[in-house]
């Protein structure tokens, strides 16, 4: 069976029950599968992966994918690149339209995917504005190494026909735990990445298009604290309209809520990662 001229970029950390499910979705479509792992590696993870491909990395602990993304796009043999979660794999509706793709003729530089969860057997999550880009060109973009910002792509996009998959290991993190266990370490992690030298960003003479948001917010972080934290709820609590149900509501609200903690997180380590920097200088 013809697989296509595709890198996949895969950045896992101790995750074995998924690997396998997550690579036996695209070992068909994928010419190239590269594995990143977040750090040491203590369960089988890497064992699993070694079945699929002869790609397989131990990388420096992160805590956060996007870093070990923009290593994986220099490491990478294609131009075309998919881009996917361990905790995520492919409906058969979605490789069968991947595998109609003409990436050499066609006019678009990045593909999006629609984004449903589920909890066991049952759909958590399966409304239109949960896409992510899935497989990019990556002479049409710019990746970048801090949290929420893997990839910006420039050209026209193309939804796919089928569902990327995602099956959560923490469907049922509380608020209190979602900051705690997640949003406080990634927001510590942000803040150094976001003023570390050199900045991991892909391609490598691309460094002026690192977002004037992002200088800005890194230049004056407790002064333009508010703007983003405000813009980032009132956003997320937009697409509360989108919800089918009260679990999706009620997931939606969560996080709605843990974005604003996280930007206010973020400034926070912010200021005090330019505080150091500054004393280590002295």
């Amino acid at each position: 069976m013809k697989r296509t001229n595709i890198s996949a970029i895969i950045v896992i950390h101790n995750e074995e029950k998924f690997v396998r499910k997550c690579l036996s979705s695209i070992k068909d479509i994928c010419e190239e599968i590269i594995i990143m792992h977040d750090g040491k590696c203590t369960d089988n993870s890497l064992v699993i992966a070694s079945e699929f491909t002869d790609k397989v990395f131990e990388s420096k602990r992160y805590g956060s994918p996007e870093s070990h993304l923009v290593d994986g796009l220099y490491l990478s043999q294609h131009d075309w690149i998919l881009r996917l979660d361990t905790d995520e794999h492919l409906s058969d509706e979605l490789i069968v339209h991947i595998r109609k793709l003409d990436l050499a003729q066609t006019q678009f530089t990045h593909f999006k995917a629609s984004w449903r969860s589920w909890r066991g057997s049952g759909i958590l999550v399966q409304s239109p504005y949960l896409q992510k880009i899935l497989i990019f060109n990556k002479n049409h973009s710019f990746s970048i190494g801090i949290p929420h910002q893997a990839v910006s792509c420039s050209g026209k996009s193309l939804l796919l026909n089928g569902y990327l998959e995602h099956t959560p290991d923490h469907v049922n993190y509380g608020f209190f735990e979602l900051v705690s266990k997640k949003l406080k370490p990634l927001a510590k992690f942000d803040a150094k990445m976001r003023l570390s030298s050199p900045l991991k960003i892909y391609p490598s003479h691309a460094v002026s298009l690192n977002p004037k948001r992002n200088i800005l917010r890194n230049k004056h972080p407790l002064l333009t604290m508010p703007v983003f934290a405000c813009n980032t709820y009132v956003r997320s609590l937009w697409q509360l309209k989108t919800a089918r149900n009260y679990f999706v509501f009620k997931t939606i609200f969560i996080f709605s809520h843990g974005h604003l903690v996280y930007q206010i997180l973020l400034s926070y380590y912010l200021f005090l990662e330019k505080r150091r920097i500054v004393y280590a200088k002295e």
